[in-house]
C-alpha cells in the first residue's frame, strides 16, 4: 500500500510541475482541493524518506536539480489561499522533516526560526495548556480597539508572523474557506503529539482566538484585512475559530 500510495504522489507531483500546479492528466482540475486536503491530514502521512527513495529511484535525466520537497510546498500552497507568490515558496531551510504536514507547517513558522530550539522537549506537560496560559491576556479585537490599539494586516512576511510595535499589532492575514478547519486540526494535532514539537501553530490559533469573540469581531478583522473567508456568515467564522482549540 505504501508503495502505490507513494509513487502515485510522485507521479502526481510530477505531473503538476510540468502544468503550473494548475492541473495534472491522471485527474481532473476539481479533485486537487480534496486530494490537498486529504494528503495534508495526520493520519494520512507516508515517510518523507520513502517518498525521497521513490522519487530518487524513477528520477529523469531532466529533473537533476529538482526538489520533492519543493514540489509538495508547490502542491499544498493554495491552501493558505494567501497572496504569497509560488515562487516565494521555498524549501531551503527547512530540515529534518518527517512528512508532508510537518513539511507545510514549518514553512509557515515565523522567519528567521530557530529549527533547534523548536525540536527542544517542551519542558511543560501539556503544550496546549503552555498555550492557552501564553494568550490568556490576548483581549477581543472589539476591547483592543476600545483601549486604543491598532490592529493592521503584515505584509512581506510568513503566515504566523505576529509582530507588535507600540500600540500597533501587525497580524499576517488568514484565509478561511471549508477545508481550513481540517488543515488546522491536523496541524493542531500533530504538535500535541509529537513530543519534540514545539506549539507554533497552536498558539496562533488561541491568538486568534482570543480576538474573536464575536461576529462583530470578525467583521472589524475583516475590514482590516486580517481576516479574509467564504463560509455563509461571520457568526460561522467566529464559530470555527473558536472551538478549533477546545480540549
Amino acid at each position: 500500500m505504501m508503495l502505490v500510495d507513494g509513487c502515485f504522489i510522485v507521479e502526481l507531483l510530477r505531473e503538476l510541475k510540468h502544468n503550473n500546479f494548475q492541473c495534472a492528466p491522471s485527474v481532473q482540475r476539481w479533485m486537487l482541493p480534496t486530494l490537498r486536503r486529504d494528503l495534508i491530514m495526520l493520519e494520512n502521512q507516508l515517510s518523507l524518506f520513502v517518498l525521497q527513495k521513490l522519487f530518487e529511484l524513477t528520477k529523469r535525466s531532466e529533473e537533476s536539480s529538482t526538489c520533492l520537497e519543493q514540489l509538495a510546498l508547490c502542491f499544498f500552497n493554495p491552501l493558505l489561499q494567501s497572496q504569497r507568490d509560488m515562487r516565494a515558496v521555498n524549501a531551503q531551510g527547512i530540515q529534518n522533516t518527517l512528512h508532508f504536514l510537518d513539511l507545510f507547517r514549518q514553512s509557515i513558522l515565523p522567519f528567521p526560526i530557530n529549527l533547534s530550539q523548536g525540536l527542544e522537549t517542551s519542558k511543560t506537560s501539556d503544550s496546549s495548556n503552555a498555550a492557552e496560559e501564553g494568550i490568556a491576556m490576548v483581549r477581543s479585537m472589539t476591547e483592543l480597539m476600545e483601549a486604543g490599539v491598532v490592529i493592521e494586516k503584515a505584509v512581506n512576511c510568513r503566515p504566523l508572523d505576529v509582530s507588535s510595535e507600540g500600540r500597533w499589532l501587525k497580524v499576517p492575514p488568514l484565509y478561511i474557506d471549508d477545508h481550513k478547519g481540517t488543515l488546522f486540526r491536523n496541524m493542531v494535532a500533530y504538535e500535541q503529539c509529537h513530543p519534540k514539537c514545539k506549539p507554533y501553530v497552536t498558539s496562533n490559533l488561541f491568538f486568534f482566538d482570543g480576538l474573536i469573540n464575536s461576529a462583530e469581531d470578525v467583521g472589524f478583522l475583516h475590514h482590516k484585512g486580517v481576516l479574509h473567508h467564504c463560509l455563509g456568515s461571520n457568526k460561522e467564522v467566529a464559530k470555527l475559530l473558536n472551538g478549533l482549540c477546545k480540549k
